[in-house]
């Protein structure tokens, strides 16, 4: 069946006729590996049956956006969330099934400008993910429908339904002890509120306020390699975004220990983005030339941990969005980036895609069972810069953020999350209160 969905969308893309042979090498990865790999039996077909892993989330939200005057005040409810079903494996091969579904119950506006679409504000039924999956010594490879964790492609999972990936993915953990290896060739993209997969990204579209137009792609490749050892931590990751851009980040944090009643360590860390071009570009994608660099300095007290971030885009007139970073999975309201200053809905990537400076502050207090994050966040972004062929370039100038996050655990299972902001611009922006209250439980085959 997945050998099926991929050959169909191989007739659809150029690139994508490259998919049977990325399933060959496939096939030789696993057979190399799977020498020596320890074979599972069963005493029966039922038996097999039996041991499917039967997991999910059961997720209850209220989402809301007061623009203070400057649009109509917007809301979603939706229920819903997702059963996972993995199949025992066999000589290391399982099959992973996930349905999800988000349900308005007739509760939000029939006014598309008073709804929140991308919640989703309408009904929605997915496969969210389905996909071949093979293990053995570290190594875990996919094929298929995925939710993936990458720095600047994952699920941003802010809403109902994460959004999901269509392709191959290899993962080797403990390559050398601390080390793990990650490849990734995507071929299409499902966004929160869709029903299937398409070829567009997160950009300008009726569901989403990104920074420049959705793009129609065959992807991405991305290679990336993650080392943890002794307080040190360093990634390093490479993106080929087809037909938009090609971006490497590469990030170091180092903790510290301290021998103090009151201060318990200090973390440091720096990080950098460089954004160029990319074969076979299309528009708005031109003369792209970015580059981003960060710092972090964080205290771990007893109950509570304070983090101070920077980071600067320098401006670069002449080129795309005049030097801005922008993340072509990670635009507009998806913004669980890695960078260090982006919180709750300021992102400096995913928002405003502009050159810049940014200064934030973060306290992550820990009680019990409860969890509180209130940051500030101050940007100073280019009010107007050139683009390629002199295009103006406009940007919002000085925003300021005040956000907070509360989790409490209720119980093992049932989680209660609180999301809540208050932007403030020069821009015709103005002033944005988002927020979002989630009640989730998780429950796996042993509840």
């Amino acid at each position: 069946m997945i050998r099926k969905i991929f050959d169909r969308h191989a007739a659809q893309s150029s690139r994508g006729r490259r998919l049977p042979r990325a399933l060959a090498a496939l096939s030789i990865v696993i057979a190399t590996v799977s020498a020596g790999a320890q074979a599972q039996t069963y005493a029966s077909f039922d038996d097999w049956v039996a041991q499917t892993k039967v997991s999910g989330e059961f997720r209850s939200g209220l989402f809301t956006v007061d623009w203070q005057h400057i649009r109509p005040f917007q809301h979603t409810f939706s229920i819903g969330g997702w059963v996972d079903l993995q199949s025992a494996p066999i000589n290391g091969f399982s099959l992973n099934v996930s349905l999800a579904t988000a349900q308005g119950l007739g509760l939000n506006p029939s006014n598309p400008r008073e709804a929140l679409p991308e919640v989703p504000s309408a009904n929605v039924t997915t496969l969210m993910q389905a996909y071949l999956e093979y293990a053995n010594h570290g190594l875990v490879l996919r094929a298929g429908n995925q939710l993936i964790d990458t720095p600047f492609a994952n699920g941003s999972d802010f809403r109902m339904i994460p959004a999901t990936f269509q392709g191959i993915s290899a993962v080797w953990n403990d390559v050398i002890p601390g080390l793990k290896l990650s490849a990734y060739r995507m071929y299409r993209f499902k966004p929160w509120w869709a029903s299937g997969y398409g070829r567009a990204d997160t950009g300008t579209s009726p569901f989403n306020a990104g920074q420049v137009p959705e793009v129609d792609s065959s992807g991405f490749l991305a290679f990336g390699a993650d080392y943890a050892a002794s307080g040190l931590k360093l990634t390093a990751w490479h993106y080929d975004f087809y037909s938009r851009l090609r971006l490497t980040y590469g990030e170091a944090n180092y903790r510290i220990p301290v021998q103090s009643q009151l201060l318990k360590a200090v973390m440091l860390g720096v990080q950098g983005v460089r954004e160029t071009d990319a074969g076979g570009q299309v528009l708005p994608y031109q003369q792209v030339s970015s580059n981003l660099y960060g710092a972090q300095i964080g205290f771990a007290l007893p109950h509570n941990t304070i983090f101070l971030s920077y980071v600067d885009v320098p401006k670069n007139d002449g080129h795309f969005r005049a030097g801005g970073f922008v993340n072509p999975y990670l635009q507009g309201n998806y913004n669980s980036s890695p960078i260090y200053t982006d919180i709750f809905g300021m992102t400096i990537g995913s928002m405003f895609g502009v050159p810049g400076r940014g200064l934030s502050i973060k306290d992550v207090i820990k009680i019990d069972h409860l969890t509180i994050i209130p940051a500030y966040t101050n940007y100073h972004l280019m009010e107007q810069g050139v683009g390629p062929a002199g295009q103006v370039i406009n940007g919002p100038g000085k925003i300021n953020g005040f956000m907070l996050i509360a989790m409490y655990q209720l119980t093992p299972h049932w989680k209660l999350q609180f999301s809540g902001a208050y932007k403030q611009s020069k821009s015709a922006v103005g002033r944005i209160s988002p927020n979002f209250l989630q009640i989730v439980y998780k429950f796996d085959k042993a509840d």
